[in-house]
C-alpha cells in the first residue's frame, strides 16, 4: 500500500493533510519490524482513537472491506457497520476506552459494496506517546465459516423435523395396522369359540368385517413397501410418453366392481390423443387411489367424473365426486406424512392413510403437482398436473 502521495480523502476542509494521515505516516515511517509484521499479515489489523477514528489500517483491512486506504483514515469505524449494530458497537467502544469492557466476539460488517460480512474481531488497549488510550484491533473474515455453520443448522433443523414427521407417521400407520389386527383376532375368536350360537347371517358379517380389515391391512403394508422404497430410492422414476386414455383404463379395472355394487357411474372426458410423460407404473397409482377414493365417499348412485385439459406443456386431470366433501381442516391434512387424514367411505370402507401420500409423491417424483378442493356435502375435486407426453406412444 503506498501512502507516500495522500489522496484527496486524505486532506481536511482547508486542504491539509487530515491529523490522522499524519498519524498513519507516523506509524508506517516508525521503521519498526513490528509494522513490517502488521503489513503482511492476512489478518486485518486497525488502530482507532479514543474517538474511534481511524489512525491506521493494513493492507488486509482494506482487502477484507474493499476500501481504499484513503476512504478509511480519519473516518469514523462505523463506516464499516451495518446501521443496526451501530448504536451498541459504539458503547462497546467507549467503555473497553475507559477500560470497563473488553472486545472481543462475532458480528456482523459490511463491506463497500453493501454486502454483509461475520468478522472475528479482538481488540487491546493500548496508549499513545501522548498518553490517550487507543484501539488495535484484529479483525479475520469468518462469513465462509458462518454460512457453512448457518446452513449445517438449517440442514439439522429439516433433519429433526423430517425425523419427527416419520416418527407420528409411523406412530399412525401402527396404530391403523393395530385396529385392523383387532378386527381379525377379534372376529376369528369370536367366530372358534362361539360360532354355534351364531345364526349364518350373524357368522357372514363377522366374515365380511374380517375379511374388509384383512383387505385394508393388506393394502396398507403394500403402499408402505412402495413409499419405502420410492423412499430409499430403490424405487426406480422411468417417465415415458403414456396415451391417458389407456392409462385411465388399466387403473379402472379393478375398480369396476367397486363402482357397479355402489351403482356409481364414471364419465370420461379425456381427449383420445391426450398424452402424459410418467412413469407407467406410478401414474397407476396415482389414478388408482384417486379414483378409488372418489368411489369410496361417493353415495350410491351418484357420480363420478374424469376429465382432463392440456395447456402451455401441461397435461392437468381432475378427479370429481359428488360425495360428503371435506371441511378445510381436512383438507390441510391431506397429502402429509405427520397427520392421519383417513376416513370411513360412505359405507364403511376402510382406507390406509397412505395412499394420498403416495400419490404426491409420484406426481412429484414425476415432475407435477397435486392439490385438491371440496365443500362439506358438495364433493371433492382432486387434480394433478404432469408434463405433456407430445406425440402419443404405446402404453
Amino acid at each position: 500500500m503506498d501512502a507516500l502521495e495522500p489522496s484527496v480523502d486524505m486532506r481536511d476542509e482547508s486542504g491539509g493533510i487530515c491529523p490522522q494521515f499524519a498519524v498513519y505516516e507516523k506509524w508506517k515511517a516508525s521503521g519498526e519490524p513490528i509494522m513490517t509484521i502488521v503489513e503482511s499479515t492476512p489478518s486485518g489489523i486497525c488502530i482507532t482513537d479514543e474517538d474511534g477514528v481511524f489512525e491506521y489500517v493494513n493492507q488486509a483491512y482494506c482487502t477484507l472491506y474493499g476500501y481504499q486506504l484513503g476512504e478509511l483514515i480519519g473516518r469514523h469505524f462505523t463506516v464499516v457497520v451495518p446501521e443496526s449494530h451501530r448504536a451498541w458497537l459504539i458503547e462497546l467502544h467507549d467503555k473497553f476506552i475507559s477500560g470497563t469492557n473488553e472486545v472481543r466476539g462475532e458480528w456482523p460488517v459490511r463491506n463497500r459494496a453493501g454486502e454483509e460480512l461475520f468478522i472475528l474481531a479482538d481488540a487491546v488497549r493500548v496508549m499513545g506517546g501522548d498518553g490517550r488510550p487507543k484501539k488495535v484491533t484484529f479483525v479475520v473474515d469468518i462469513t465462509a465459516r458462518k454460512r457453512a455453520e448457518e446452513e449445517l443448522a438449517r440442514s439439522e433443523a429439516l433433519l429433526r423435523e423430517a425425523v419427527a414427521t416419520k416418527d407420528k407417521f409411523f406412530t399412525i400407520l401402527a396404530h391403523d395396522l393395530k385396529n385392523s389386527f383387532q378386527v381379525l383376532t377379534g372376529g376369528a375368536e369370536l367366530l372358534v369359540l362361539g360360532s354355534h350360537r351364531f345364526s349364518p347371517e350373524q357368522i357372514l358379517s363377522r366374515a365380511t368385517d374380517m375379511h374388509q380389515a384383512s383387505l385394508s391391512a393388506l393394502k396398507l403394508l403394500n403402499n408402505l413397501l412402495t413409499w419405502a422404497q420410492s423412499q430409499t430410492g430403490t424405487l426406480k422414476c422411468l417417465p415415458q410418453k403414456l396415451k391417458l386414455g389407456a392409462a385411465l383404463e388399466l387403473a379402472m379395472q379393478p375398480l369396476l366392481e367397486k363402482a357397479r355394487a355402489k351403482s356409481i357411474p364414471v364419465a370420461f372426458r379425456v381427449a383420445q390423443d391426450a398424452t402424459v410423460l410418467a412413469d407407467p407404473d406410478m401414474l397407476n397409482a396415482v389414478l388408482f387411489n384417486l379414483i378409488g377414493n372418489a368411489l369410496k365417499f361417493t353415495p350410491k348412485g351418484n357420480p363420478v367424473t374424469i376429465s382432463a385439459r392440456e395447456d402451455a406443456g401441461w397435461l392437468t386431470l381432475e378427479v370429481r365426486d359428488a360425495g360428503v366433501g371435506m371441511d378445510r381442516d381436512t383438507l390441510e391434512r391431506l397429502f402429509r406424512t405427520d397427520c392421519k387424514s383417513s376416513s370411513k367411505g360412505t359405507e364403511g370402507e376402510l382406507g390406509t392413510g397412505l395412499g394420498l401420500i403416495l400419490c404426491r409423491e409420484f406426481v412429484e417424483r414425476n415432475g407435477g403437482r397435486i392439490w385438491a378442493e371440496s365443500t362439506p356435502g358438495a364433493g371433492s375435486v382432486f387434480s394433478f398436473s404432469l408434463p405433456r407426453g407430445g406425440a402419443a406412444a404405446s402404453s
